[in-house]
């Protein structure tokens, strides 16, 4: 009777006691930590650590002094667990002192209890690791993960979900200092552990999948980072319609491996829920509202609220779903209809107009980005256009610019270079063009010899053009150099060649040329078969110096 009204007082409450012949039973679900001040959990502590070993008098005594220290013991051991579980609360919310003031002294009170080096004080270590992370004490929190690693290391039998845990916390751990190489190898060692323990495809192992595209992501290879994400949707996606299909959760009718909302626990459902918006925030940031990755990561958003019994939210995420999926795939949509389905399956209103759920922010700028993107091309097009017209324009410019004194100089003298033929020298273009002249021609070695120089005249710009078009007018006119005055007038030019030509004998008539051909112009014409024999062909150096010697005025003897 002593220990019953001594326990009841030490808890404060006797509704969770209960009485079994001389044994006392305490349920420890029935203790409430808030009824306990941080600063007397110590006292308390000591006190039914006091009473867990105290004596036991009366029949059976042994009997009654064993299941009284089990009770104790079951009870000492909830109440380090609430103390636990409240340091995490307190993480939560924020106020990071009083979670390490918490921590330490439950890791005393574990240490006192469990002993030192035990495997009990690794969450501990945990809580404490990330209180420090949190305060942006990353060596301390290092320290910490460092003792529950060696905890781990003594203990071979550990589970499996404590490696993963260890591995997990020092990958966040890196990742929040900046070392990102490591921290991708912790938590891929971490993400191996969950699926040895949980499955590939289980919603547990999917919180490993989105810590690994966090830290890609921060390594800014969004490729891999969007994989990862579309990795947490689907399996997601896959886990909520199964759980759909057997509605209302009832265990017998649950396949083997799915979990309800009450076995995953509520830091997980908080976690789940904070990892699914992140998704969504993510994907809209990287892809724009209006895309098929950001559809989906809605309709999965909505399907957990529905999960988790949020239906106000979980009608605007699959509002925002079903709306994305009709501009992206239009109305008539497979998909279109399975989100319908969805709605009308949870009693959910589905209206003719769905524009009101998207943010009307979002959608101006991802149209406006579109126009932007469309003007972009237009003008780039344009510019590319007006280019190539300027290149074309400068190119003419060049040529024109190049062509320009033998035009004009031929425009002064009254005639032009196409009218050159009509004086029985033909300016042959190409090598077969040449050939069908040398057969009508009777002088073909001069013809031959005076087309490598016109080429060569051609190409040089406008200098020895202007030469043989003087010399062929007449050799009173040397070619125009540079800094010289201009020519004399077209008609005082055109009387002293009507003066000449009344003087000089008639040419030749063998051609038919209707004009006569100067005689300064004949001699090198005679003595080229003379020289190369046979109609053979004159190498191009001679014919160059043949064709540049009549081009000076002094070398040739004035027509009489």
């Amino acid at each position: 009777t002593v220990s019953v009204l001594y326990w009841s007082h030490m808890i404060g409450t006797s509704s969770g006691l209960s009485v079994d012949g001389d044994v006392t039973l305490v349920e420890p679900n029935s203790l409430n930590l808030g009824n306990v001040d941080w600063q007397a959990l110590e006292i308390k502590f000591n006190e039914l650590n006091a009473l867990r070993n105290a004596p036991r008098s009366g029949l059976n005594a042994c009997r009654a002094r064993q299941q009284q220290k089990e009770q104790v013991s079951a009870a000492i051991e909830s109440l380090l667990e609430m103390a636990q579980a409240a340091c995490r609360r307190l993480l939560v919310e924020g106020n990071a002192k009083e979670a390490v003031e918490g921590g330490l002294k439950t890791l005393k009170l574990k240490e006192a209890y469990y002993s030192p080096g035990s495997l009990q004080l690794v969450s501990s270590y945990f809580h404490l690791a990330r209180t420090s992370q949190y305060m942006d004490k990353f060596k301390a929190a290092e320290e910490f993960l460092s003792l529950a690693q060696w905890t781990i290391l003594r203990h071979p039998e550990c589970d499996v979900a404590l490696k993963a845990e260890l591995h997990q916390t020092y990958g966040l751990l890196y990742a929040s200092d900046g070392r990102l190489d490591i921290a991708l190898k912790q938590l891929a060692q971490a993400t191996y552990y969950l699926t040895e323990l949980n499955g590939a495809e289980s919603v547990l192992t999917s919180f490993g999948y989105f810590d690994l595209g966090n830290v890609f992501a921060a390594k800014a290879n969004m490729d891999c980072a969007m994989s990862f994400y579309d990795k947490v949707k689907d399996i997601w996606y896959r886990h909520l319609t199964e759980c759909f299909q057997c509605q209302p959760f009832d265990t017998r009718a649950r396949p083997a491996g799915l979990l309800s909302p009450e076995q995953l626990g509520d830091e997980n459902l908080q976690d789940a829920l904070k990892m699914l918006k992140g998704i969504v925030g993510l994907q809209t940031e990287r892809f724009t509202q209006i895309h098929p990755c950001t559809g989906k990561a809605e309709l999965v958003l909505g399907l957990f609220n529905v999960w988790i019994t949020d239906n106000n939210e979980a009608q605007e995420c699959l509002g925002r779903a079903l709306e994305i999926h009709k501009r992206v795939y239009g109305p008539s949509h497979t998909t279109v209809d399975a989100i319908k389905c969805y709605m009308t399956q949870f009693k959910f209103p589905i209206p003719e107009n769905t524009d009101h759920f998207l943010n009307p922010k979002a959608a101006n700028e991802a149209t406006q980005a579109e126009k932007e993107k469309a003007a972009t091309r237009i003008q780039a097009l344009q510019r590319g256009r007006r280019g190539r017209k300027d290149a074309g324009k400068k190119r003419e410019e060049s040529q024109s610019t190049s062509k320009g004194p033998p035009a004009a100089k031929d425009a002064e003298m009254g005639t032009t270079r196409e009218e050159v033929p009509e004086e029985g020298v033909k300016e042959p273009t190409t090598e077969e063009g040449r050939e069908n002249e040398a057969d009508d021609n009777e002088e073909p070695a001069a013809d031959e010899q005076k087309a490598p120089a016109e080429e060569d005249t051609q190409e040089e710009g406008g200098a020895q053009d202007a030469e043989k078009t003087e010399n062929e007018g007449g050799e009173e006119h040397p070619a125009p150099v540079e800094g010289e005055e201009e020519p004399a007038p077209v008609e005082e030019e055109e009387a002293e060649k009507e003066d000449k030509e009344e003087e000089q004998p008639p040419a030749e008539d063998e051609g038919g040329d209707k004009e006569p051909v100067p005689e300064e112009e004949q001699p090198p014409a005679e003595e080229g078969p003379e020289e190369g024999g046979d109609n053979e062909p004159v190498p191009e150096e001679k014919a160059l110096q043949e064709e540049a010697e009549p081009a000076e005025p002094g070398n040739e003897a004035e027509p009489a």
